[in-house]
């Protein structure tokens, strides 16, 4: 037997890897995409920006590799390991993550990483706490006339930080550089009465809002702590009069 058709036999023996996006962490709001592969899965390897609870009511092996600030569970080399050996003994894989995969969750290294080894791998969207941010703060991302482009970006490091000039700003992973970020955009040139939202917790129902402009934010003393989405911009107006305002 050649060495091409024993390793396309072995390969059939091969787990499939599923990496989905379980939404911003209120199993409601989990795809039926996503649902459906956390029913068929035999290991479930997931992140900490969910309920873990929810996956007690299914029967495959579970494995935490979240990830926070300065306290990782598994390398992500370790984490793209551990995925290939479990799709390499046959089983039915899924990677379970935070919000969407593909936004800020680097869904696409482990992807390229399983496909670049011949592994059976898909990719599943998941609704972004970005959404769900907005949802709860009852602010629309876009809006006519006010704002036409949006940007994700991420606070975690502002040293690299480079913000971009889009007309609602949505800041993942900032909640511990609020008044330090606050402070830099305005130095960018942002109006400091730009209004902005920090929600704490989207989607769930001991969420968290409060409103701030970039001014008001460097000055405030009672901060929401992380989990936090911020959304910048005058779509984050309070009212829908001073929303109206700025609207041509």
């Amino acid at each position: 037997m050649s060495p091409t058709i024993r390793i396309s036999l072995q390969q059939k023996l091969w787990g499939k890897v599923t990496i989905a996006g379980f939404g911003p962490g209120n199993p409601e709001l989990l795809t039926l995409k996503a649902l459906s592969a956390l029913q068929q899965a035999d290991a479930v390897f997931y992140d900490n920006l969910l309920d873990a609870s929810y996956l007690d009511n299914y029967k495959a092996e579970k494995v935490y590799v979240g990830k926070r600030r300065g306290n990782h569970a598994y390398s992500q080399a370790e984490i793209n390991n551990m995925l290939l050996e479990a799709a390499l003994e046959g089983k039915n894989v899924l990677r379970l993550k935070g919000g969407d995969p593909l936004i800020f969750g680097r869904g696409i290294e482990e992807y390229n990483f399983l496909a670049e080894r011949n592994v059976e791998v898909e990719l599943v969207p998941g609704i972004s706490s970005a959404m769900a941010a907005a949802a709860d703060a009852l602010v629309s991302l876009t809006a006519r006339g006010v704002s036409s482009s949006l940007a994700f970006v991420s606070g975690h490091d502002l040293e690299k930080l480079i913000i971009p000039r889009a007309d609602t700003l949505v800041v993942y992973m900032g909640a511990s550089n609020q008044k330090p970020l606050a402070k830099l955009m305005i130095e960018q040139g942002w109006d400091e009465a730009t209004p902005l939202v920090v929600v704490r917790n989207a989607s769930y129902k001991d969420a968290q809002t409060r409103r701030y402009t970039l001014r008001s934010l460097q000055e405030s003393m009672n901060l929401l702590p992380s989990p936090a989405i911020m959304i910048i911009g005058w779509t984050a107006a309070e009212t829908s009069q001073q929303l109206s305002k700025t609207a041509v």
